[in-house]
């Protein structure tokens, strides 16, 4: 099978300088969480994605000195010909699967607090050190460099090329966004102070980015393509024409041999699913376009081959970039070039990949649970390992977990049955993709929905309340429980481990009333203990609807979990833009009928919040009644086994993690600890004979 005629554009070769990518698929830099410390892991995620068809593949970024270390982060180290081995393997695995390797060179100058190498940081003119990631800032301030320092600082960068040569890497990157680079750093108006030749107006701004565009050139000599990753949003205005980007590429627009762009910036161009879509990213792309002739590549989470291939018909990118959805897919180029776009699984852009990374954490995905485990468990996206005997096996609950563990199972070949209770299929993930900003959790379940029609060992049977008999008489194996969790209604939760008292006569509702359409109206205390996007959806939500809307928290901003998954300042935005109240730092004490006592978080003094409707977003009570039957049943033989919320209420990733787990572990040997370091660098794992995934 193969594409349509009109998107076999998206298969053809692409001249970048002296090297050619073999499509337009680029897997683009991106934070893994792995870096040098976990570096076979690392290794082994750059190789799947060039084994599915990606034409490029990018590493994240390579620190190339020691004072642009990024501990607690993880990312590769390229400091010197010590740290070659692991960039020499990458490139390596990269080729032999027949792609190009491009290395990310990077310097985060003031966005680096170097506390592993306990160097100071340096920047264009002094400051603060501006580190991202939703923890506190250390008080650190950077060294404003000198002109002997410039020197040195492109010195380094252009040894840094001449080690990615000689590591094999295809396609050098001079890095110049501005929060997190420091050539970006010196582009910028916001960061650049400077009253000499490398400050002030523009001209002087670009004279680092331009010089280490030219020292790159020189040291690669035609050995490598030379790219530029650059952010253009502050070179962005109607008013003006957009004169200074005009001004900027006709100064180096013909410089490197490839532009990387990123229209805005991380928190915009890789926002959240709450994040809207910026209409204006395609015509600035497509002027981008218009004042470079080189070849353009720029990010999106596009999955419609079509609309991809007209939008180089269009002019606006020649390469497809692509981090999370390369991620939830490491297959989507072959899929898409084969003819079966329809069997891509999509991002839904909830950011748990980024939220990993921020914390310190190697990366995981909602919609891919094995990606992060390519090398620690040896599990492949594309690939199951086969069934190990004929037996029958049920799973009961067709959330998130559930499909994913049915799906999985039908792939490994076992005869499967999936029970659901309801009428509807996907549990929490279809009930809270109704609410708004949440829609793309659809895909968690029309993605698992559409593997399991695929399959026609698996059976999908609805209306159906389980028991044990019923196993029984069907000659059922082994079953497995993903029978979900509800919302707490007495109080509990976070700061709350004793549930808050609550009195008769009050008008209690939780999210699982709000998801079944039982709406208060009204004044509305919303009390959120889960931290996370709930508590606040459900605030928008309501305040949209025309009530009066108070959000308190025992945190000191609304959804703080958020900030790891780069929404935390739009969505309190937007919460007090639409009139919410937004209480922070308090513990509910107890309510009646029409108020509620709450107490400082940290001083314990008390006041009074009136209202006519309580919504309590707190902890999530499993639901594990048939586990306990099936367990103390006489005549069992089941091995009941829970799975996702059932077994413990966490985040949709740790439910999709928790079905695939023991689908694809049935019946395996999974005595290793995973986590065990020693194990994991000597090569110890589960390697079964696998099966394509279908």
């Amino acid at each position: 099978m193969s594409c349509k005629p009109d998107e076999q554009i998206l298969s053809e070769p692409v001249p970048i300088g002296n090297v050619t990518a073999p499509n337009r698929f680029f897997a683009a830099p991106h934070a893994t969480g792995t870096g040098s410390l976990r570096d076979r892991s690392t290794l082994a995620i750059k190789r799947e994605k060039a084994r599915g068809g990606w034409g490029t593949v990018c590493t994240e970024h390579a620190e190339i000195h020691a004072s642009s270390d990024m501990t607690p982060s993880h990312n590769i180290r390229f400091w010197g010909t010590d740290d070659q081995r692991l960039a020499t393997e990458i490139a390596t695995a990269i080729h032999d699967e027949g792609s190009l390797a491009a290395l990310e060179l990077t310097h985060s100058g003031a966005n680096a607090s170097n506390f592993g190498s306990y160097e100071p940081a340096l920047s264009p003119s002094g400051g603060m050190i501006t580190p991202t990631g939703g923890v506190a800032p250390p008080p650190l301030q950077t060294r404003m460099m000198d002109r002997d320092d410039i020197r040195e600082f492109r010195q380094w960068h252009r040894d840094a090329v001449g080690r990615a040569i000689a590591c094999g890497f295809d396609v050098a990157y001079v890095y110049a966004i501005p929060l997190l680079s420091l050539p970006g750093q010196f582009l910028s108006a916001s960061f650049n102070r400077r009253s000499d030749e490398y400050g002030g107006p523009l001209q002087n701004r670009l004279r680092l980015l331009r010089e280490l565009i030219e020292d790159a050139g020189d040291a690669a000599a035609g050995r490598c393509a030379i790219a530029v990753r650059i952010a253009v949003a502050d070179f962005l205005d109607p008013k003006t024409g957009n004169a200074e980007l005009h001004e900027l590429f006709d100064d180096i627009g013909t410089l490197p041999d490839l532009w990387d762009v990123i229209v805005h910036g991380m928190s915009r161009d890789a926002g959240g699913a709450r994040s809207r879509q910026d209409p204006g990213a395609t015509d600035v792309l497509r002027e981008i376009k218009r004042l470079t002739a080189k070849p353009v590549v720029s990010g999106n989470t596009i999955s419609d081959p079509g609309t991809m291939a007209q939008m180089v018909r269009d002019d606006v990118v020649d390469l497809f970039s692509a981090a999370r959805p390369s991620i939830a897919d490491p297959f989507l180029p072959k899929k898409m070039m084969n003819g079966r776009a329809d069997q891509v699984t999509h991002c839904i852009k909830c950011n748990i990949c980024i939220a990993g990374v921020l914390q310190r954490a190697p990366s995981k995905c909602t919609q891919n649970p094995t990606f992060g485990e390519q090398y620690r468990r040896s599990w492949r996206a594309d690939t199951v390992p086969p069934r190990r005997t004929r037996k029958r096996v049920a799973v009961v609950g067709a959330g998130p977990a559930g499909l994913e563990c049915a799906a999985t199972l039908g792939e490994r070949g076992y005869d499967t049955v999936l029970f659901e209770r309801t009428g509807a299929l996907g549990g929490r993930a279809a009930r809270e993709s109704a609410l708004p900003g949440l829609e793309s959790w659809s895909h968690i379940v029309s993605d698992r929905v559409k593997r399991i029609a695929r399959l026609t060992n698996v059976s999908i049977r609805t209306g159906v309340d389980v028991t044990d008999a019923q196993l029984q008489d069907e000659g059922i194996d082994k079953v497995f429980l993903a029978t979900g969790a509800s919302w707490d209604r007495k109080g509990g939760g976070r700061c709350n481990v004793v549930p808050s008292r609550l009195g008769t006569g009050i008008r209690l509702y939780t999210p699982d009333d709000i998801m079944a359409g039982r709406l208060p109206a009204g004044r509305v205390l919303i009390h959120d203990e889960d931290q996370f996007y709930m508590g606040s959806t459900i605030a928008g939500l309501l305040a949209g609807l025309g009530c009066t809307v108070s959000l308190s928290t025992p945190a000191s901003v609304a959804a703080p979990y958020t900030v790891f998954t780069l929404e935390q300042r739009l969505i309190q935005q937007r919460l007090l833009r639409s009139g919410v109240r937004i209480l922070p730092n308090l513990q509910l004490l107890s309510a009646d009928a029409d108020h509620a006592e709450l107490a400082c978080t940290f001083t314990g003094d008390r006041q009074k919040e009136g209202f006519e409707s309580l919504v309590l977003v707190g902890g999530r009570v499993p639901d594990d009644r048939l586990w306990h039957a099936l367990k103390t049943s006489p005549a069992n033989r089941l091995d009941p086994m829970r799975i996702g919320d059932a077994l413990a209420p966490r985040l949709l990733s740790h439910a999709v993690f928790s079905g695939h787990k023991a689908a694809r572990e049935f019946e395996l040997d999974a005595s290793r600890d995973p986590l065990d370091d020693h194990a994991v660098e000597q090569g110890i794992g589960i390697r079964q004979r696998l099966l394509p995934v279908a």
